[in-house]
């Protein structure tokens, strides 16, 4: 029941941030002018067309990153069935509304596949959502020290300053409150959570995390990769503009999209739909953007992310879990799919 009002509570948001941006266009004169915009993107369909493909890259890097995350846990699982599970992942995320939806789905279905190390499995896919995010911020604040002085110099820009400066000293913080000692060792204010059924589940979940994180050599590949894939997001958004006729360098996209993919990743929107586009707006304003351009960017984006998650859709209706764990399909490397029949 909670899930289910938090999702609506979402889907309300969203809707009124759009429409709040949409009357505001409409008031201004800019709203009619997005048929010019979807004029010159049909125009431009080549440019658009590869940016909604590279998308695909993005899914194909984190599937890559999370497999390192469970490999590095003792998981035999295949690429190909991490692939599966990251696409129907994402088609919950986009289509069911909810905070973590998609990665609550994958957290199933990792248990389903290691029923021996349940908490070890699923931590995995919040350690894969926690590394996702901070190179989203390492970029942030990589970008913001190279262009510190548009930041400063240009109005709009020192919100994002402000948000970039807030990640950065809340990572910190979280960081060294997490591992600078281990919580739930004997003497620590959290020592006494460790025990019993329930503190015996914390407990294996942070020592995953703990685990992953003071492993070098796992941190820096994953979160190389992390970076990776916010840049061909940022490149994909360049090439749906380059499609619209947008006069922009890849060097701005990468001024303002780590910014606009930050606030979009908040969770207080399906898929960041509504957060996205008055970020994007408000953001590529401040290099002369028109709005109905920097709109028709985000709505094209949007596309590409529903294109994506319709794939995650087809991929759940052939999906079937392993009936006995990773040996239901090690033997072969092949994740079994049901030719007829949904999933169960």
């Amino acid at each position: 029941m909670k899930k289910a009002l938090m999702g609506i509570c979402q889907i309300i948001i969203a809707v009124c941030l759009l429409a709040l941006l949409a009357t505001r266009m409409w008031k201004a004169g800019t709203l009619p002018k997005i048929t010019d915009s979807l004029e010159a993107a049909a125009s431009g369909w080549p440019w658009v067309a590869a940016g909604m493909l590279s998308f695909g890259i993005c899914i194909a890097l984190c599937t890559l990153r999370w497999s390192l995350l469970i490999k590095a846990q003792g998981f035999p699982v295949p690429m190909a069935r991490l692939g599966a599970l990251y696409l129907v992942g994402h088609f919950f995320n986009t289509f069911l509304p909810g905070a973590t939806g998609g990665d609550l789905v994958k957290a199933y279905y990792a248990a389903r596949e290691s029923p021996e190390r349940k908490t070890e499995a699923v931590t995995t896919v919040f350690i894969d959502r926690m590394i996702g995010l901070l190179g989203l911020i390492v970029l942030t604040v990589l970008v913001t020290a190279l262009r510190i002085r548009f930041f400063l110099n240009v109005p709009r820009m020192k919100w994002a300053l402000a948000v970039n400066i807030a990640l950065l000293l809340g990572t910190a913080a979280t960081a060294v409150v997490l591992f600078r000692r281990h919580i739930f060792e004997e003497g620590s204010p959290l020592s006494r959570l460790g025990r019993g059924r329930f503190g015996g589940v914390m407990r294996k979940a942070y020592d995953a995390i703990r685990f992953c994180v003071t492993h070098r050599a796992l941190v820096s590949s994953t979160l190389l990769i992390s970076i990776v894939n916010h840049l061909v997001l940022i490149l994909c958004a360049y090439m749906i503009g380059l499609g619209l006729n947008i006069k922009l360098s890849l060097f701005d996209y990468l001024a303002i999209f780590p910014v606009v993919n930050t606030i979009s990743a908040l969770p207080f929107t399906p898929s960041g739909f509504g957060t996205r586009e008055n970020a994007a707006v408000f953001f590529l304003g401040a290099l002369g953007v028109a709005e109905h351009d920097a709109l028709s960017l985000c709505l094209l984006f949007d596309v590409a992310i529903l294109i994506w998650g319709a794939v995650g859709g087809i991929v759940y209706i052939v999906f079937r879990p392993p009936s006995s764990g990773v040996d239901a399909y090690s033997q072969n490397g092949v994740f079994p799919i049901e030719s007829s029949h949904g999933h169960e």
